[in-house]
């Protein structure tokens, strides 16, 4: 007689915060979420984990593409700058062991096969200030762009309108349609090579990305990852997976570890805000308020 591992079977919203150098374990996370499924299939009674949706920044998206994509996230830690490999240490041992990924410290072999650098074309302004050039755009077009469509979950993102302060959000998926249910108040359109660099526009180093009418800047201003957007599909939790400290035990001695923690605030509070509204959220359903299920979140800090 089979075992019906589909009873088990958790939805879950994964949230991965975020900077450019977390690419790395980002995709150690990924990967080892993968051996985790790969490994408790047939294992009656396992936790049957499976990832439905994502949210992350600029940052974040091209890991949680490769993933959707099925495309292999392979190991590759050579040339890792102490600094990084210390976060990833730190990062990794606050990761609820239940899933086995720990010991999974991956980056994209893909990435160094589709292009050929996310930082590789800027042009400095007279005012300082930096833009990305039309062969980046062209590059991001040639070797992203395409798995923006055939991505298997939806991978969502954010950016902020530089004019009116709003954040707003981007999806792309396997057929292009707006993920989010018909009553979805906020914000949201598709993804597009425009957006995507816009997105990761961070003041005061690149200016304002102009997309049709609107300016606009790195969304991890807002929030870093939005949690929002994981909030009205249909999941049954939200991994949330932190690459920012909320404390910081060491002892902040050096011009680079007050930087880092000052990157570290920046990203963290506005988070910090969106989950004590999903707390308020539930508290209000406990109370009795009715038309909305209450919103479960791993966060394993």
């Amino acid at each position: 007689m089979g075992v019906n591992m589909s009873a088990n079977k958790v939805k879950i919203g994964i949230a991965l915060q975020g900077s450019f150098g977390h690419k790395i374990f980002a995709s150690g996370i990924l990967s080892g979420i993968k051996k985790y499924q790969d490994s408790c299939q047939n294992i009656p009674g396992s936790l049957n984990i499976e990832i439905v949706a994502s949210s992350g920044t600029v940052e974040m998206l091209f890991p949680l593409l490769l993933y959707g994509n099925n495309i292999k996230l392979s190991s590759y830690v050579e040339n890792i700058q102490p600094e990084v490999m210390e976060r990833i240490q730190e990062a990794l041992s606050r990761v609820s062991p239940k899933i086995q990924w720990t010991y999974f410290i991956d980056v994209m072999k893909s990435y160094l096969e589709h292009s050929d650098s996310l930082l590789g074309y800027l042009h400095f302004l007279p005012n300082g200030m930096m833009q990305f050039t039309e062969a980046h755009k062209k590059d991001i077009d040639k070797n992203i762009k395409p798995l923006f469509d055939k991505t298997r979950i939806p991978v969502l993102t954010n950016v902020s309108n530089a004019r009116t302060m709003q954040e707003e959000y981007l999806y792309c998926n396997l057929n292009g349609k707006n993920p989010f249910p018909g009553d979805y108040k906020r914000i949201a359109q598709k993804l597009t090579t425009e957006l995507f660099l816009a997105s990761g526009a961070r003041i005061p180093f690149f200016s304002p990305q102009r997309v049709g009418d609107n300016d606009y800047v790195e969304g991890a201003l807002m929030c870093n990852p939005p949690l929002n957007p994981l909030i009205d599909l249909d999941i049954d939790r939200i991994l949330l997976i932190r690459f920012f400290q909320k404390e910081k035990k060491s002892k902040i001695d050096s011009g680079y570890k007050l930087l880092d923690r000052f990157n570290e605030f920046i990203f963290t509070a506005p988070l910090e805000k969106e989950i004590e509204s999903i707390k308020n959220i539930n508290k209000y359903i406990d109370d009795g308020l009715k038309g909305k299920k209450k919103i479960k979140l791993w966060d394993p800090y």
